[in-house]
């Protein structure tokens, strides 16, 4: 199926108001049961901060699931949201216990790095080298979002609504440009970091959801992010557009995310609830399903309209319901093109 700019835009947006409209009503909650406890509530604070580890503390809403890790004097932060929610997820970071030193974007999807214009300034902003020109293709649907944010804040009636709407006009106002999201440190594989002394793992496998998706692992707290490369109980988003995406990487980076973790480990995925090593497993055999049965389809010959209402009982009952057409398209698109069609 041919994507114009003008339907991917559209497509976006649908799929951006879909995974940034993804709460929890029982909130944060690991897939083996384990609570994570209330940090901040949303009365004094506009995100939900929940602890789920000894120093770090996960937001979710507006966008990806963002992560704050206090380490002594200075903190952490992994993405950073739609765009316009930098200015208050910076503030409501800080006053977690320590002013950000250093972001890191998992990768470049404007639902992850909207937020970015608040920190590149002053603050260390890491991406994979290939997320530099993809950042920069995504400011028209940032600035879109942060736009579409204003009602729906003012709609909404939630604590805090009335300041975030007042900081997206003044950012907005000051005209930002592609260049206030761009990374300030741009990196080309696996490797180290540190903020004070806090080692901080990233880990690129390749094409996966994209091209320049990063793992992050900090193995003094046994907690990682995965970014998009997990969507917890919800379909995973396949971008229609040439961001890299790769059915079969992604399973392999899944199975690293695997091999990082044991039982105890904190799951963060990029959507839905923080859990333990199931998501992965989780999102491994939704993936392995799904390539099979495009496989299959193309094989017999049946059109991609037609497998994009193949039944998936199993996954009946996941979040997102919007994305299943990109994801199951995608899986299609792939299977023809292996298939020589």
């Amino acid at each position: 199926m041919p994507y114009t700019r003008r339907s991917f835009l559209t497509a976006s947006a649908i799929a951006a108001a879909a995974l940034c409209s993804t709460r929890s009503a029982a909130g944060l909650l690991g897939s083996a049961g384990r609570p994570a406890r209330v940090t901040r509530r949303a009365a004094d604070t506009y995100f939900e901060w929940k602890k789920v580890a000894e120093s770090c503390h996960v937001a979710s809403g507006e966008g990806g699931n963002t992560l704050a890790v206090l380490a002594g004097e200075r903190s952490l932060l992994v993405d950073s949201k739609n765009g316009g929610f930098g200015p208050v997820l910076r503030r409501e970071a800080a006053a977690l216990g320590a002013p950000v030193a250093m972001l890191i974007n998992t990768h470049h999807h404007f639902d992850h790095t909207g937020g970015n214009p608040a920190f590149t300034g002053d603050v260390e902003v890491v991406a994979h080298v290939n997320a530099a020109a993809r950042i920069a293709s995504g400011f028209e649907m940032s600035m879109g979002a942060a736009r579409r944010s204003i009602q729906q804040l003012r709609q909404s009636g939630r604590p805090g609504a009335g300041r975030v709407v007042a900081d997206i006009e003044e950012w907005l106002r000051s005209g930002p440009t592609e260049k206030d999201f761009h990374p300030t440190r741009f990196i080309p594989s696996s490797g180290s970091l540190s903020v004070g002394s806090l080692t901080i793992e990233v880990h690129h496998t390749g094409a996966g959801h994209t091209d320049n998706d990063l793992i992050v692992r900090l193995p003094e707290h046994n907690v990682v992010h995965a970014g998009d490369l997990l969507f917890n109980a919800c379909w995973p988003y396949l971008d229609p557009t040439n961001s890299g995406a790769d059915t079969a990487g992604w399973i392999r980076a899944c199975r690293k995310i695997v091999e990082l973790c044991d039982e105890r480990t904190v799951v963060i995925p990029g959507h839905g609830e923080v859990g333990d090593v199931e998501i992965a497993q989780r999102q491994i055999g939704l993936l392995s399903r799904v390539r099979e049965e495009a496989a299959r389809a193309v094989e017999k010959g049946v059109a991609r309209d037609e497998f994009l209402k193949t039944p998936f009982p199993e996954y009946e009952q996941f979040g997102l319901p919007t994305i299943r057409p990109f994801t199951l398209g995608g899986a299609w698109d792939e299977a023809s093109r292996d298939a020589g069609k």
